[in-house]
């Protein structure tokens, strides 16, 4: 087991109850419509929302892209998806600077993303 497995697996956890309560959401007339709404709502930060959904969607090939497209496109996430989207930007004009791009999505206003490593 990596540590990351075991980051996910206790996030995971953690999350199980909010997970089981977006089920009926999902399987509701709203599908996952309702269930981003209700994240949004609950200021659920961008990341334990795209392990929710995953969790979710399942955990096929695909599905954690997916789930972040699913996130970050959801109408009560548009502030997120300009973030995300600056970040790429810099990154793909930079090269893969993560110190450098951190700074700046930092600066955006994003408070999910790691701070700069000084």
């Amino acid at each position: 087991m990596t540590a990351s497995s075991g980051g996910h697996r206790e996030r995971v956890a953690r999350l199980e109850p909010l997970i089981d309560a977006c089920r009926p959401l999902l399987a509701g007339a709203g599908g996952m419509a309702a269930v981003q709404r209700l994240l949004s709502e609950r200021e659920v930060a961008v990341l334990d929302a795209v392990v929710i959904t995953r969790e979710l969607l399942g955990a096929g090939p695909g599905a954690l892209a997916e789930a972040k497209a699913v996130v970050l496109t959801s109408p009560g996430r548009g502030r997120e998806l300009r973030v995300h989207e600056q970040f790429m930007a810099v990154v793909a004009r930079d090269g893969d600077s993560h110190e450098d791009g951190d700074r700046r999505a930092s600066r955006a206003g994003d408070r999910s993303l790691p701070p700069a490593r000084e």
